[in-house]
C-alpha cells in the first residue's frame, strides 16, 4: 500500500507539473506571435506615482493632486478633500491584446494602445490620444501630455 501511495503521489506531481507548464506558455504563444512581445511585457495594473512638470520637477502624484485641490480651496481633512482624492485614484489595467481599462474614481473607461518605434507608443482613451514610453526594466509607463507634463505609472504587484 505504501508503494501505491508513493506512485500515486509521483503521478500527481508529474501531472501538476505538466499542467503548470502548459498553462504558462511563452508570451509570444499566448499573445499570437513575436511582434506582441512588448505588449505582453507591459500587461498588468499600473497606478500613477509621480508627475514630472515641464521644468523637470518631479512630485508624488498624491502631493500633486493635493496641491491642485488646495488651489481650488479644497483642503485636507474635509469631506470634499477625501471625496476628491478618491476620485483621482486611478488604475490602468493594461491587457496583452492591445486594450486597456482606465478606472478613475470607480468609473471604468475602455481604450487601446499600440507601440511604434522602440519603447514608444500611443494610448487612446475616450477618443483622446496620448503618447507614452515604456521602460520594461523598471515596469514604468510615462504618459506624455501635450503641455509637457508627464505622468509616471508604475506596475502594481
Amino acid at each position: 500500500m505504501k508503494k501505491i501511495g508513493k506512485l500515486t503521489m509521483l503521478f500527481l506531481l508529474c501531472a501538476m507539473m505538466v499542467v503548470a507548464a502548459a498553462a504558462c506558455g511563452t508570451p509570444a504563444e499566448e499573445e499570437g506571435g513575436e511582434d506582441n512581445g512588448k505588449i505582453y511585457t507591459m500587461s498588468g495594473a499600473y497606478e500613477p506615482t509621480a508627475i514630472v512638470l515641464t521644468d523637470g520637477t518631479e512630485t508624488a502624484y498624491t502631493d500633486y493632486i493635493s496641491d491642485m485641490l488646495a488651489e481650488q480651496g479644497i483642503v485636507e481633512g474635509t469631506e470634499s478633500y477625501e471625496t476628491s482624492m478618491n476620485t483621482f485614484q486611478t488604475v490602468y489595467d493594461i491587457h496583452g491584446d492591445g486594450t486597456l481599462t482606465a478606472t478613475m474614481g470607480g468609473v471604468a473607461v475602455e481604450g487601446t494602445y499600440s507601440f511604434g518605434e522602440g519603447s514608444e507608443g500611443t494610448m487612446t482613451v475616450n477618443n483622446v490620444e496620448l503618447s507614452f514610453t515604456f521602460d520594461s526594466t523598471s515596469n514604468v509607463i510615462t504618459i506624455h501630455d501635450e503641455s509637457g507634463v508627464n505622468t509616471v505609472l508604475e506596475r502594481q504587484q
